[in-house]
């Protein structure tokens, strides 16, 4: 589905628009790809980046035009990597697929990587993510679990390593 934004002219008479980069359905696997090798995120011993493009890149549905925004292939690599390192400080037993793809031959620790995520957010989604966290933390605080677990549960469950 190919969702419009209709702007409406400035006072001054002119839009501000910039372009996008676009991935067609064709191209998914190839950008993919792409972004995790060209990556900087290394995830934890072990675990690796699945090699197929997950789930949200794959709708085929008949009717659909399938296009992504370039950077949505980034921001879906930050959010593995997040989970990845929830998974490691939560000490969660998630085995990895045996066709991925390793991603950094050092890894740093978790709080380390858990605490450089909020220097990838864009700056508009930091205070956003603060807020977040300290709902993780009542949360956590609630129910006797690590705020690691607990993000974990709520954002990672379910993904395919």
């Amino acid at each position: 589905m190919i969702s419009a934004l209709s702007l409406s002219p400035a006072a001054s008479g002119t839009v501000e628009t910039r372009e996008l980069d676009l991935v067609d359905q064709a191209d998914v696997q190839t950008v993919w790809s792409a972004t995790i090798s060209e990556t900087s995120h290394q995830l934890p011993e072990g675990m690796d980046f699945p090699s197929e493009a997950p789930p949200l890149f794959q709708n085929t549905d008949e009717g659909y035009v399938n296009v992504f925004e370039r950077g949505l292939f980034e921001s879906v690599i930050r959010h593995y990597w997040r989970c990845a390192w929830l998974a490691e400080a939560a000490d969660s037993s998630a085995e990895p697929a045996s066709d991925q793809v390793r991603a950094g031959a050092e890894t740093p620790n978790s709080d380390d990587e858990l605490n450089r995520f909020v220097e990838t957010l864009p700056q508009e989604s930091v205070g956003e993510f603060s807020t977040y966290q300290s709902e993780i933390r009542e949360a956590a605080a609630s129910s006797g679990s690590s705020p690691e677990q607990v993000e974990y549960e709520m954002d990672c469950e379910g993904l395919k390593w």
